[in-house]
């Protein structure tokens, strides 16, 4: 806008000139009042419309470029919610196999990485306080809660693992021929746990799967067009479990 009353400005200057030199070289027979007054109406509209076009441009190209600053922010929401998502679906991949103290040590690494790939969907500034914030703050929590239980029972799982750990060494030394089948963890014991190695057809109907669809089509939603994002602040409820994690 400072540039543009600038070139204005200019533009007047650069008038006012012309006119004295028209004045002063004119002849005497000319109404030079009704010439002068002709060409400064030309140029003033041919400045306003200049001016006009150019803002108009202006503004164009600037909701361009914040359209594509948003695009690439939304991608890479998207790309980190699905691998969230996948590091938590291969640490039930694993657990479902074998629900045992063993594995669960070894996967627990996975829920913190599907953490951390959570959190950065969560920072992005289009996405902060709306639904899409809501929906991955739900998945956190459900995380959250294997993790407490992973905490709550450390020392029992421990214990197991390294009941495991010492089995396989005795298979592998030749101490015995078969491998000892190890005890699952008891889903009594590991409700939460239990939750999370569900069947796949019970799974997708859970609180962490829904949550995470429905986070997924919004962002798709906003990519695409088929939604216009609502603006930060404003946004749909969502059902609660459990308070706002930070970890």
């Amino acid at each position: 806008m400072v540039k543009l009353i600038a070139a204005l400005t200019g533009t007047l200057v650069l008038l006012g000139g012309a006119l004295v030199v028209l004045f002063l070289a004119a002849d005497p027979s000319v109404d030079l009042a009704l010439e002068g007054a002709k060409t400064v109406m030309n140029l003033i509209v041919a400045v306003i419309v200049t001016g006009v076009l150019s803002v108009a441009l202006a503004h164009r190209a600037s909701n361009r470029a914040a359209h594509e600053e948003r695009k690439v922010v939304l991608v890479a929401a998207l790309r980190n919610l699905k691998a969230g998502y996948e590091q938590v679906q291969l640490a039930r991949f694993f657990l479902s196999a074998h629900r045992t103290g063993a594995t669960l040590v070894e996967q627990v690494s996975r829920l913190a990485e599907a953490r951390s790939f959570l959190h950065l969907v969560q920072r992005e500034r289009y996405l902060v306080n709306t639904e899409i914030d809501d929906h991955v703050q739900q998945m956190l929590n459900y995380i959250r809660g294997v993790s407490d239980e992973y905490l709550e029972k450390y020392q029992k799982i421990a214990e197991a693992a390294l009941r495991e750990e010492r089995a396989r060494k005795q298979f592998v030394d030749g101490a015995v021929d078969e491998l000892p089948e190890q005890p699952v963890l008891c889903a009594t014991e590991f409700p939460r746990l239990n939750d999370f190695v569900q069947p796949p057809e019970l799974w997708k109907l859970g609180y962490f799967d829904q949550n995470y669809r429905a986070a997924k089509g919004k962002l798709e939603d906003w990519l695409t067009g088929r939604a216009a994002p609502a603006p930060p602040g404003r946004k749909e409820p969502v059902r609660q479990r459990g308070a706002r994690t930070t970890g």
